[in-house]
């Protein structure tokens, strides 16, 4: 499956976004359907094309996924057993869908609340995700509220809990654009 998200990464980096989905729907339809990390770089793609129907339809559907995840794992007392065997949680990923549609919406004081939610588990509770996503999109709401200072600081410590250097570049361009609006 990590073949696949590399390739994705390769064909979104190369402006090749239909190439990027079809690998993202294949890591959907082969691996693993409620993959969260796949719905989150669909929406981010169909975001950056401009086509916001998408972006939502996708956030939406994937925060019922992980919802639903959540409630029924909770219930029968197996959420953490099973956080840790497929490598993420559901719970900080519905934290960030809900955000990334609140994002989507220019609704940023809710997107920012929600953000900040997913890394509180990440900082409250052995899950896997690292809170990557959450900084970042922390960042980039931060920089839409002008607090371009809170906005860098936000990137660098994404940066730093990051490992690939496909979204650690993703990290040092706002960063460097920031530097640019505080200069100009």
């Amino acid at each position: 499956m990590q073949h696949l998200f590399s390739a994705a990464e390769t064909a979104h980096a190369a402006q090749r976004n239909r190439e990027a989905i079809g690998y993202l729907l294949d890591i959907l339809r082969i691996h693993d359907a409620h993959c969260p990390k796949a719905y989150y770089k669909l929406a981010v793609i169909y975001w950056s094309a401009s086509n916001d129907a998408f972006s939502v339809r996708y956030c939406s559907l994937a925060a019922r996924i992980c919802r639903l995840h959540i409630d029924f794992e909770r219930t029968n007392g197996t959420y953490e057993e099973l956080m840790k065997k497929r490598g993420y949680s559901f719970e900080y990923w519905y934290y960030i869908f809900i955000g990334l549609i609140a994002d989507f919406s220019s609704r940023l004081e809710a997107a920012s609340t929600s953000y900040k939610l997913a890394l509180e588990l990440v900082n409250s509770k052995n899950i896997p995700d690292t809170g990557y996503e959450a900084l970042l999109n922390l960042g980039i709401v931060e920089m839409n509220n002008n607090d371009l200072e809170e906005a860098i600081k936000l990137f660098y410590k994404a940066y730093d809990v990051e490992t690939s250097p496909y979204y650690r570049s993703t990290c040092l361009n706002n960063i460097g654009q920031m530097y640019a609006f505080i200069i100009c």
